[in-house]
């Protein structure tokens, strides 16, 4: 045989070898592969294939991928409501809205997201570090029991709060466009101090069991919602409140303090019905 067929043989064989492995090796993009990625202790998946491993039917590599997803914040859960759009449509319908409600409200932090599409922190430095990377306001609410899950306790469900207060269309886009949003499990205290910020307080006492804390993106206490409250009400307060947060930022600390003390003085007149006094 001639010499340089000889030689070109090993050549093929090297050649046919490299295209099997390359065709049964699977792509980067692979969902199959990126699933076994997870499972180490080193995940490796493509952040793309992260919301279809969430609705992985083994639970640790959904678990994985719903905790990367709520990492990432409210980019996180609205890659996952992107990727279903047939199965958000369908709702029940749908054999995969089970595993995509629970994937769902893991990582939004809030049971039945389905209903108001919102992100929750529960680590209050991290939603005063998104407040301060989006310019936008802090509402912390502060709540017996706990907004991702609902295990009976006293005082006013949970439950409300996500489908009735919060699933509001209007409240949903408010909260969403000019808010982040962080709760806590635990009680109100009886009384808030307020600090204007030049030494002087307001003292605001509290009732009932549950509060919206109003803060702005240093952590600072502007002002406290009451927990039970009518959703239009609510509504007219989220503008409000988001508007004074505002007007604060860039004022020396004698017009921000004065400021501040002018509008909780407004405030109390309009609950306590005192308008010739405060209009003089």
């Amino acid at each position: 045989m001639h010499a340089r067929t000889l030689l070109f043989l090993p050549l093929l064989a090297l050649a046919l070898a490299a295209a099997a492995a390359w065709s049964a090796a699977p792509s980067a993009a692979d969902p199959a592969q990126t699933a076994r990625d997870l499972t180490t202790q080193g995940p490796t998946g493509l952040p793309t294939a992260l919301p279809v491993l969430a609705l992985s039917g083994d639970a640790r590599v959904a678990k994985d991928a719903c905790d990367r997803l709520r990492a990432q914040g409210p980019m996180g859960l609205a890659a996952l409501y992107d990727a279903f759009p047939d199965v958000l449509a369908k709702g029940a319908g749908d054999p995969r809205w089970p595993a995509l409600s629970a994937a769902l409200d893991r990582v939004s932090g809030q049971r039945d997201d389905f209903a108001s599409r919102l992100f929750w922190y529960t680590d209050f430095e991290q939603a005063r570090q998104a407040a301060k990377a989006t310019g936008r306001t802090i509402l912390s609410l502060r709540i017996p029991g706990r907004l991702d899950g609902d295990p009976g306790v006293s005082g006013m469900s949970p439950r409300l709060f996500r489908t009735a207060l919060y699933a509001d269309p209007e409240v949903a886009r408010i909260l969403a466009s000019r808010y982040v949003l962080h709760w806590q499990s635990g009680r109100i205290p009886a009384r808030v101090a307020i600090d204007l910020g030049d030494g002087e307080t307001i003292v605001e006492p509290l009732a009932g069991t549950t509060a919206h804390f109003v803060l702005d993106g240093d952590g600072r206490l502007l002002d406290v919602l009451p927990g039970v409250e009518g959703v239009p009400f609510f509504r007219g307060d989220l503008i409000t409140e988001a508007e004074l947060e505002r007007s604060l930022r860039g004022l020396d600390a004698g017009e921000r303090a004065a400021r501040l003390a002018r509008f909780h003085a407004l405030r109390r007149a309009v609950r306590r019905g005192e308008w010739p006094g405060i209009l003089g």
